[in-house]
């Protein structure tokens, strides 16, 4: 088996874990909640790990972007217009909604 063939591999088996994982742990509210945010940082250490790592570069663009998103999600949370649920797609930076504000020309 080829690198490549492995990589795959391990890439199936970690969403297949992670699903089966989920499925698992349905009712378990807390439990579901830890293990997404777990995921989440373990995602944000690997953006910074391939930044610093493999490309050398010192940027902090990628934890910026995660602490924003974090601090919109807080935000979010209080105020009472805004459910717990929609915070998350809310609180991420897109370029479709960048794109849609009106131009000041």
């Amino acid at each position: 088996m080829t690198r490549e063939g492995r990589e795959r591999l391990a890439q199936a088996l970690a969403i297949v874990f992670v699903a089966g994982l989920s499925l698992a742990l349905r009712e378990d509210d807390f439990a579901l909640f830890l293990v997404a945010r777990v995921l989440i940082v373990v995602i944000a250490c690997l953006g910074l790990n391939v930044q610093f790592g493999y490309a050398g570069l010192v940027n902090f663009a990628g934890a910026t972007f995660f602490g924003v998103g974090g601090y919109m999600a807080a935000v979010l949370s209080r105020s009472p217009s805004c459910a717990p649920a929609g915070t998350t797609p809310l609180s991420s930076p897109s370029p479709s909604r960048s794109s849609s504000a009106p131009s000041s020309r």
